[in-house]
Parts: structure tokens; C-alpha cells; sequence
């Protein structure tokens, strides 16, 4: 009885994924700190490398789907597994679990900074962006082409450092998504993502 009224819950949830919460969710998710953190870092960084500014922007572009592809993957990958192995209930929950429980370090966190467990990048992940963005810079001298084929990587690289600190609204989305249908869900991961 209480699986079957856990479940009509659950449906209703789904029935409830709005692209508006879709949007909304995901607007959340991108005012996340570790995410200016790195933002202000690249821009700064970009800004002194790249003298000129269309190869500025188009570093800037390269990077940006570098980021929109990683994550896109990530995410499907994810809900493709969630739904095609028929785990969708169980997976919501854990979803629905790890949300609420990042919600409430963060919460921690603006109140006690510093002082205990904290959703943050992975440990060095600063100083590695630093050194690979360094040798983006001695590329740009040198070899400005190859510069611009660094863009990607650096991308795919801070996704996955950033992924501790930003997932939790991610595995919530996808949560939701993986009881939908499937070529439903994807066009809204899509959104998500950009």
C-alpha cells in the first residue's frame, strides 16, 4: 500500500516536469559559485592571452561547447542507464536524496563557511586549470592554432572537476526525466544543458 501510494506521487511529480521547472532548475543550477569561480578565472585569463578579440570569442566559443557537449553526454548517458534498465523509481529517489542533501551543505555553507564537509571542486583541480591554461598561454605564442585546440580539453576538463560541486541539480533534472519518456527527456536535457 505504501509502494502504490509512493508511486502515484511519483507519477504526478513527473507529470509536473514543466519546461518552466526544466528552465528554472537549470538556471539554478548556473549561478553556482564554483562555476563564477572558474568563469572569472578564464575570462581573466583569456582576456591577457588572446590579444585579439575574434580569436577571443571564438576560444571562448570553442570552450563553451566543449562544456554543452560534456555535459550533454554525462547526462544522457545517465538517463539512457536509468531508463532502459527500468530503474527510474529507484533512481529518483537517490536523485531526490543527494539533492536535498547538497541543498542543505550549501546551506551550511553560507552560514559556516570552511568548517566541515563542503560540495567543492575536486582537490588541486585550481591549480591543474591554472597550469593547463598556462600552457594554452605558451601555445598562443607559439603556436596559436594549436592554442585554440586546448579550448576543448580545458573544457572537458573543468566539467568534470566542477561536477562535485555542480551535480546535484543535474542528477535531480535527470532524475525526473528518466520516469518520462524517452524521446521526451532528451529534447529537454537538451535545454537543460544550454
Amino acid at each position: 500500500r505504501n509502494l502504490q501510494a509512493a508511486l502515484k506521487r511519483y507519477c504526478r511529480m513527473v507529470e509536473q516536469l514543466t519546461l518552466g521547472l526544466v528552465i528554472a532548475a537549470a538556471l539554478a543550477d548556473s549561478i553556482n559559485p564554483c562555476v563564477f569561480g572558474v568563469l572569472i578565472f578564464l575570462l581573466a585569463y583569456m582576456t591577457a592571452v588572446f590579444k585579439n578579440k575574434a580569436k577571443m570569442l571564438f576560444a571562448g566559443l570553442i570552450y563553451i561547447a566543449a562544456v554543452y557537449i560534456t555535459y550533454l553526454l554525462i547526462g544522457i548517458g545517465i538517463f539512457t542507464a536509468a531508463y532502459t534498465a527500468g530503474i527510474a523509481i529507484q533512481f529518483y529517489w537517490f536523485a531526490a536524496i543527494v539533492a536535498i542533501a547538497a541543498g542543505l551543505i550549501e546551506l551550511k555553507d553560507y552560514f559556516w563557511y570552511g568548517k566541515g564537509f563542503s560540495l567543492q571542486m575536486i582537490p588541486g583541480a585550481a591549480e591543474r586549470i591554472k597550469k593547463y591554461s598556462g600552457l594554452m598561454q605558451k601555445l598562443e605564442t607559439k603556436h596559436p592554432v594549436l592554442s585554440l585546440a586546448v579550448a576543448p580539453l580545458l573544457g572537458i576538463f573543468v566539467v568534470f572537476v566542477e561536477l562535485p560541486c555542480t551535480g546535484a541539480p543535474y542528477l535531480a533534472i535527470l532524475g525526473l526525466l528518466s520516469a518520462g519518456e524517452y524521446a521526451q527527456g532528451i529534447p529537454l536535457l537538451l535545454l537543460y544543458n544550454l
